[in-house]
């Protein structure tokens, strides 16, 4: 190549060896001319690029894929054609990219491979639309609020998870990865779940709800899991996670109310029956002691009988206020005299294990409840406290 500059005395010849570069050129016109017409017969959009991602060729499809024309297209960044991201340009790359068509964002899988001629790296790709109801499915299964696994029939090893499983997976092991199923599961839930699955390849149902716990180092959380299959090959599972920990927990709160709902209906009765044998004996006492003066031997004997007999009723009192069958008796009670009705009581509730002294003041005033709830307040206070030393005293 010859360039030429004018001088004031004249014109100066520049003669430069292109011979190198035509040759690069000349070979890849020829290349591009052959690849040009075998690569337009191609159906799937294909494209050429420089090591920066750069079009240097496309062929028919690719330009009826985007709506444009040859000279709009060629010397254009193929990012300038798509959404958002771009191919990597380090190697062979895999992935989805959303490309501006007249039709709109259309979904699409590429495969780009690179490849080197003339001392130089090159980049050619394939591009394959994604069908429209598929792209859905799959965004609905990696946006579905449920953990959501597909896994291998036999093997259960895991296939794919959607964002909810994976989360899940990666709170309780962040530095992590399961690749089968059964991880998951605690040792008791395993055998149910595998005889579940079995089930349905024997052709015996097509569907399962199996209600499992997760392994110790999941929480060992409640979940019920919905599977099913998830193509017409039957070698694939799908399966729907949702958590019944809280469900559980509300039906053995509920389980456990009913439970003492009905030993309280128990508890009254014989409460009830048991009340009324002590009105008796009450009575009965009250009837001998008219008999017997305080000068008598046994005057005392009735009298301790009669004493206990009312404490009996005192408790019975509270089981029938505990099942509702007698509402409670609410009077007014001077704390030193009921402490010292009870402290025979609390001495024997907690001995031999601790010894129980006292020093009270006559005016502690007094305090409007009933009296059985307020022995059992004292009583729960020296029990506690009991409990909460090993050896020692309680003032």
């Amino acid at each position: 190549m010859i360039q030429t500059k004018k001088l004031k005395t004249g014109l100066l010849l520049i003669a430069k060896d292109i011979s190198p570069s035509y040759a690069l050129h000349y070979s890849l016109t020829h290349r591009l001319d052959f690849m040009s017409n075998v690569l337009s017969c191609f159906s799937d959009p294909i494209y050429l690029t420089d090591k920066n991602g750069v079009l240097i060729y496309v062929n028919k499809a690719f330009l009826t894929l985007l709506g444009t024309s040859l000279p709009n297209t060629v010397s254009q960044p193929i990012s300038s054609f798509i959404l958002d991201g771009t191919p990597h340009f380090e190697g062979f790359w895999q992935g989805t990219l959303y490309f501006k068509t007249p039709k709109g964002i259309l979904p699409t899988d590429i495969s780009q491979q690179p490849f080197e001629t003339c001392g130089q790296t090159f980049f050619y790709g394939i591009i394959r639309e994604i069908n429209p109801l598929k792209h859905q499915n799959k965004y609905l299964f990696d946006k579905a609020p449920l953990p959501l696994a597909v896994i291998q029939a036999v093997t259960h090893q895991i296939k794919q998870t959607n964002d909810a499983f994976k989360n899940f997976v990666k709170t309780y092991q962040p530095d992590g990865e399961i690749t089968n199923i059964l991880e998951i599961l605690s040792e008791t839930s395993k055998e149910t779940f595998v005889s579940k699955l079995k089930k349905m390849l024997q052709g015996l149902s097509t569907s399962e709800k199996i209600d499992i716990t997760t392994a110790s180092k999941f929480a060992s959380k409640t979940f019920n899991l919905f599977v099913t299959f998830s193509s017409a090959q039957k070698d694939n599972f799908l399966i729907y996670f949702v958590d019944a920990t809280d469900q559980k927990n509300l039906e053995r709160q509920f389980a456990h109310g009913q439970k003492m709902q009905a030993i309280g209906q128990l508890a009254g009765g014989i409460a009830h029956d048991f009340n009324n044998l002590l009105t008796a004996i009450i009575g009965f006492c009250d009837l001998l002691l008219e008999k017997h003066p305080a000068s008598d031997p046994t005057f005392m004997d009735i009298l301790q009988i009669k004493g206990n007999a009312n404490k009996a009723a005192g408790l019975v009192g509270q089981l029938l206020t505990f099942s509702k069958k007698q509402p409670a008796k609410v009077e007014l009670i001077n704390f030193h005299d009921a402490f010292i009705d009870i402290s025979s009581l609390l001495n024997r509730s907690i001995s031999p294990f601790v010894s129980l002294k006292t020093s009270m003041q006559r005016n502690l005033g007094s305090v409007k409840m009933e009296s059985n709830q307020l022995t059992q307040i004292f009583l729960n206070l020296a029990v506690n406290a009991k409990d909460a030393m090993k050896n020692g005293e309680i003032y």
